[in-house]
């Protein structure tokens, strides 16, 4: 664990010396200000810069055995088809596409593979190119929305599809990237980029057209009271009835659908608390914060039927990513009398984000994250 340690470390320490006035400026001067303002927005950047970058090298220079779905135990995987992928030329991908010759990869993740082959047919430059595009996105997304960047970036870590996406579901990890920067055009009020975002990562993982009601959901103007108790009462029955509710949906989008039981109660009730304290304490003049809180109650939603098959449980991923910025934002302007306390309680909540991130990377099965492997020594 000594790498992922290092690397909190480092950007919690990077993270500090660029801070460490910014909380204490006491200009009068309005020119001042505005040039503390900006030395500030420099500090970020170079902050986020540093951070995004040290990640995706960490996940890009691993070794090519990290990673369940590299290889599997038929013979195939990312790298069988990459290579295959490579052998053809352009004219040959687009006519064989439709045969399934590259098993069920969407087109946008084939064409991203073939880009990558030309450059390099090495297999490290595709675990680096896919880092690339699941990492450096979701950082633009944290540098344009989050109040409280380091703690962010911990959170991102600590989510518990972290370490499956980066390591081993890498086209998932794409469209999760490409949706993540899709987000931020849904704050801002461009909807023809966020669709065409969302639409471009559908093309990595199919999966990811789910998020379009990213847009519709930030936008929707819910009282605290009726996202309060509305909300809880809204999730409550989807838990009990999921089952009628997962036979109607699925009949709708596949023609003999498959249970696939697993225990995920837990990761339900834990959204829901989280949506629950970030109601209570979200103020309704906070639009940002309510929106991102109406996307979370999805998550919740979604996660709701992830006992019955693992696509929901995938599903909730590209929802659970509005937490990266919805905590932070909470903490940095939550709705209690008692300010002093919001600073300390931030490098609480960073602290269990990082026992967490370290939990999952030591534990995940699927990822192989540990120990950590370079390239250079595998």
């Amino acid at each position: 664990m000594e790498v992922y340690a290092a690397y909190y470390g480092a950007i919690t320490i990077l993270f500090i010396i660029l801070t460490k006035y910014r909380y204490r400026i006491t200009l009068c001067s309005e020119t001042a200000r505005k040039t503390a303002l900006q030395r500030s927005q420099r500090q970020m950047a170079l902050f986020m810069a540093a951070a995004t970058i040290g990640l995706v090298f960490i996940i890009g220079f691993r070794s090519d055995h990290q990673g369940s779905d590299l290889y599997n135990s038929l013979g195939t995987g990312y790298f069988f088809y990459y290579e295959s992928i490579n052998k053809d030329s352009l004219g040959e991908i687009l006519r064989n596409f439709s045969s399934q010759k590259y098993a069920n990869f969407e087109i946008g993740f084939v064409l991203f593979c073939k880009l990558l082959g030309t450059v390099c047919g090495n297999h490290q430059i595709l675990l680096l190119g896919c880092a690339a595009l699941s990492i450096v996105p979701v950082g633009c997304f944290i540098a344009g929305c989050s109040r409280h960047r380091w703690l962010s970036m911990v959170l991102f870590m600590a989510l518990p599809c972290f370490a499956t996406v980066e390591f081993s579901a890498l086209r998932q990890g794409c469209a999760m990237g490409i949706a993540a920067l899709s987000y931020g055009f849904a704050k801002r009020k461009k909807p023809i980029r966020f669709i065409a975002g969302i639409l471009l990562a559908s093309t990595f993982h199919s999966s990811a057209i789910v998020a379009l009601v990213v847009y519709p959901a930030y936008h929707a103007t819910v009282s605290r009271r009726s996202a309060l108790f509305g909300g809880i009462g809204g999730l409550a029955a989807i838990y009990l009835t999921k089952e009628t509710l997962f036979w109607i949906l699925a009949k709708i989008v596949h023609n003999n659908p498959k249970l696939s039981r697993t225990d995920s109660v837990n990761m339900f009730l834990i959204l829901t608390a989280i949506y629950i304290l970030c109601v209570y304490f979200s103020k309704d003049s906070d639009y940002g914060t309510r929106g991102y809180t109406n996307i979370l109650w999805i998550a919740c939603a979604a996660q709701a039927f992830s006992g019955l098959h693992n696509l929901a449980g995938r599903i909730t991923w590209y929802f659970m990513l509005v937490l990266v910025v919805l905590v932070p934002d909470l903490l940095e302007n939550p709705n209690i009398k008692e300010r002093h306390i919001a600073r300390p309680l931030t490098w609480m909540v960073g602290a269990l984000a990082v026992m967490l991130g370290l939990y999952y990377l030591r534990n995940n099965q699927m990822a192989c994250a540990y120990p950590y492997v370079p390239f250079w020594r595998a």
